[in-house]
C-alpha cells in the first residue's frame, strides 16, 4: 500500500506542474493558470482517493469541489 501511495503522490505532483507549464507555454494567463491547475488536481485527487483507496466522499469534500468549480467558472468568464 505504501508503494501505491508514493506512486499516486508522484503522479499528482507531476500532473500539477505539467499542467501549469503546458498552460503557460500555450499562452495562458499566469494569474489564473495556477488556480485552474490546482483546482483540477484537487478534483482528480478526490477521484483517485475514492477509487484507489476507497476513501469516503463526504459533504465537506463535495462542497470543496463545488467551490473549486465555481471558482473556475467565475475566473474563466
Amino acid at each position: 500500500m505504501q508503494r501505491k501511495s508514493r506512486c499516486f503522490r508522484l503522479i499528482s505532483l507531476f500532473l500539477s506542474e505539467a499542467g501549469y507549464l503546458f498552460a503557460y507555454r500555450a499562452g495562458g494567463n499566469l494569474s489564473t493558470t495556477n488556480l485552474l491547475s490546482s483546482s483540477l488536481v484537487v478534483v482528480a485527487l478526490l477521484f483517485i482517493g475514492y477509487f484507489a483507496y476507497h476513501d469516503q466522499i463526504t459533504a465537506v469534500k463535495v462542497a470543496g469541489i463545488a467551490l473549486c468549480t465555481a471558482g473556475i467558472i467565475l475566473i474563466t468568464k
